[in-house]
């Protein structure tokens, strides 16, 4: 399970009657452990097991980022997850809705080059790179700020980017008993939910 995109697909489920919102919580809980324990794993692999950052200009480049991430007030990391999340979950709309491999391709590659370029905040991402960052032990990279700062603010801004954003307009648009008049897609996620 991949969390950020469940944010969309467990809002969709509970909109639809189909998922309880215990469920939904389940959910979320066991995928973000996961992902932060897959993300630790493979932190702690390119650390300890070989070393592949330990020398400039990896290690620097390791410190800056990290440094900016938790120096990131609330509001702003809030923010910026929303807009990740957001375009992440149109990258998953994308690629379902397209029939082809190369519009799913397009599809995908619009929305991720979007939100790497504008510098939004991916909490999956974050949980390798700022475990990466404390292993590196970059000045004021702690598990308290790590998690004050980053985890937590682009946590909830990516839920609410992908599960409102996406989920609950797109729940609104083509599944709701009081729908708006928009045609449902042929093909697709959301063909799939009723």
């Amino acid at each position: 399970e991949y969390g950020v995109g469940n944010s969309m697909y467990m809002f969709l489920g509970v909109a639809a009657g189909k998922v309880t919102v215990m469920g939904l919580i389940r959910n979320w809980t066991v995928s973000f452990i996961g992902n932060y324990i897959g993300c630790a794993f493979y932190a702690a692999l390119f650390s300890f097991g070989g070393d592949f950052f330990g020398q400039d200009p990896w290690l620097s480049y390791i410190h800056k980022i990290t440094a900016a991430k938790v120096s990131l007030n609330w509001g702003v990391a809030f923010i910026r997850g929303i807009g990740c999340n957001w375009l992440v979950n149109l990258a998953i709309v994308n690629t379902t809705a397209a029939t082809d491999v190369s519009g799913k391709i397009l599809g995908i590659w619009i929305c991720i080059f979007a939100f790497a370029c504008i510098g939004f905040e991916h909490v999956v991402a974050n949980m390798y790179f700022l475990t990466l960052g404390n292993l590196y032990q970059s000045p004021g990279v702690d598990l308290a700020s790590v998690w004050i700062n980053n985890i937590i603010p682009v946590a909830i801004g990516n839920i609410f980017g992908g599960g409102f954003f996406v989920g609950v307009c797109n729940w609104i648009c083509y599944l709701s008993p009081t729908k708006v008049d928009v045609p449902v897609p042929p093909t697709g996620c959301f063909s799939k939910i009723k």
